[in-house]
């Protein structure tokens, strides 16, 4: 665990001495592009919460169907990218790992994306996607951001102010604009693969005689923000 955080550490360290370098070149990539429609995009998700990545599927929706041939990646947790698994509206699933830093910055290098979102607030996503010469740079800037943040949110090419106590998918689709993107459908979807239904019937075997032969499970479908609840259904 040392050497991840020193890795981090370095890594953090090593794009603030090279970030002019890195400026021009996501600048550089920006005018030799020759797609006229945003065509890569990567999304940056939370690393660590659920609610916060099911609230982006309405996000990879809308992007979809405004640019049904564009490649959408989304960054991610490792313990948590199974919630977008079988998800039609994702192309690639880029998981993040504490003790292979170096291979993930290196995956979004070679992608070549043309636009990035970071839909977290998190410095480390405005350092990879400018380490990645990603030209265009989305970011939702918080209310109350750490000193760290208010030095490094301008280096995005786009901030979206996210102020408290307001619906974070709406936000989220707002930040779309940069694309072009108007949208007010804000609603979140789980895409079950077949063989997670059938482990759940057999789970919950249906031709049990009695309460006493099946299994009671009690689920909690709260959330600290209601906007997160995955829902009845």
């Amino acid at each position: 665990m040392v050497v991840n955080r020193f890795k981090k550490i370095l890594f953090f360290a090593s794009v603030f001495l090279l970030s002019p370098v890195l400026f021009l070149r996501a600048r550089r990539r920006k005018k030799i592009s020759k797609n006229p429609h945003p065509v890569r995009v990567l999304i940056f998700s939370n690393l660590t919460r659920v609610g916060d990545l099911i609230c982006l599927t309405p996000v990879f929706r809308e992007i979809k169907k405004a640019y049904p041939d564009s490649f959408i990646a989304v960054a991610v947790g490792k313990k948590i990218a199974g919630v977008i698994k079988n998800n039609p509206y994702v192309d690639e699933i880029i998981v993040y790992r504490a003790d292979n830093l170096y291979g993930f910055l290196q995956t979004l290098r070679m992608r070549s994306f043309d636009w990035s979102f970071c839909f977290s607030g998190a410095v480390f996503a405005t350092l990879a996607t400018l380490w990645a010469h990603i030209p265009h740079r989305v970011k939702l800037a918080r209310e109350e951001r750490s000193i760290i943040e208010m030095l490094t949110d301008w280096w995005n090419t786009k901030q979206f102010l996210f102020k408290n106590h307001t619906d974070p998918i709406a936000h989220f689709l707002r930040m779309l604009l940069p694309l072009g993107i108007v949208s007010s459908d804000t609603k979140k979807e789980m895409y079950i693969s077949e063989d997670g239904e059938r482990r759940a019937e057999e789970f919950f075997p249906p031709e049990a005689a009695s309460l006493a032969e099946k299994k009671l499970v009690g689920i909690s479908i709260t959330a600290g923000n209601k906007t997160k609840e995955w829902g009845d259904d």
